[in-house]
């Protein structure tokens, strides 16, 4: 499933209009929504998953899938999003993108992220200009500011 399929997915799923009054609902964060008219709770996946785990601890996925309904490639999503992420001691793990060592979150791991970062910040030094110094326009000193041009015939 690509990046794009898997966000469709995720944004037909958010709760618009609640089951009890047809009201409108509003967003008020972390996955939950509630309605304007008669205040009916809500929940988006990431809100089932967050609802669950703080209810129940952290839990491995196949329970959380089984508890909430969410299915198990948004549950990784999420993950790999940082949205949740892994307990310290669990047996499983997702891997770096690029190395592919375990880690708890994200899509790559903290030495790659660095690497990266170096990467990036090496090859903007050749494109970063520099600030303009501070003129200070004053009568004939105007005339010193102007844009001078080569003139090959002189």
């Amino acid at each position: 499933m690509t990046i794009k399929e898997l966000t469709k997915e995720i944004i037909q799923k958010r709760p618009v209009i609640c089951a009890e009054c047809g009201g409108k609902l509003k967003y008020i964060g972390g996955g939950e929504y509630r309605c304007m008219d008669c205040h009916e709770q809500y929940f988006d996946d990431f809100g089932k998953v967050r609802k669950f785990l703080y209810e129940n601890g952290p839990s491995p996925a196949p329970e959380i899938v089984a508890a909430t309904g969410v299915a198990n490639h948004i549950v990784v999503e999420l993950l790999k999003e940082g949205r949740i992420e892994l307990v310290e001691n669990s047996k499983f793990f997702l891997h770096c993108e690029k190395c592919g060592c375990a880690i708890r979150f994200g899509r790559i791991c903290p030495d790659c992220a660095k690497k990266f970062s170096e990467t990036i910040s090496e090859s903007m030094k050749e494109s970063v200009g520099e600030k303009p110094r501070k003129a200070v326009f004053r009568g004939s000193d105007l005339e010193d500011q102007k844009m001078h041009y080569f003139n090959k015939d002189k």
